[in-house]
């Protein structure tokens, strides 16, 4: 039977936000793909000689991790190709009038004249506002009237 490994090395316990690294894959929690990698060779090489881990064990453990590997660069991929989605959705909106509603909770009119990502998604500038593309609520041609509320 295999004995627990206390520790790997001689550096304490970091952090979530202190772990990750560009000598590895962060898989959240404070684990990157280094760490996974020295906890394995730790188990083999503290594990009881006379009674050794079954290989189908490590075999379970290096898929679960390519499949924790293949879940972060899929969800990478899909905020990619959210962004790029918003700000194509932005940039449709450039010349039109748009209705949205401000930080206040006020409805305003105004036209878009131009599309910028932000951190929380796509932004389009309406005369000295930058509104997120989530507070648009119509959108109509520019050459048209202002529907009434």
């Amino acid at each position: 039977m295999t004995t627990p490994v206390s520790g790997v090395g001689a550096t304490p316990p970091t952090s979530p936000a202190a772990s990750s690294s560009s000598d590895g894959i962060d898989l959240g929690g404070g684990i990157n793909s280094n760490t996974f990698l020295q906890l394995l060779v730790a188990q083999l090489s503290h594990q009881d000689p006379m009674n050794p881990t079954d290989s189908s064990t490590y075999i379970t453990q290096e898929a679960q991790f390519s499949m924790v590997q293949s879940m972060n660069s899929l969800a990478k991929q899909n905020a990619a190709i959210l962004q790029s989605q918003q700000m194509l959705e932005a940039t449709s909106f450039i010349g039109k009038n748009v209705t949205f509603v401000d930080a206040n909770g006020v409805q305003n009119v105004g036209v878009v004249s131009s599309a910028s990502p932000g951190s929380n998604g796509a932004l389009v500038r309406v005369g000295d506002s930058q509104v997120p593309i989530s507070s648009i609520t119509s959108v109509f041609a520019a050459t048209s009237s202002a529907p009434t509320s």
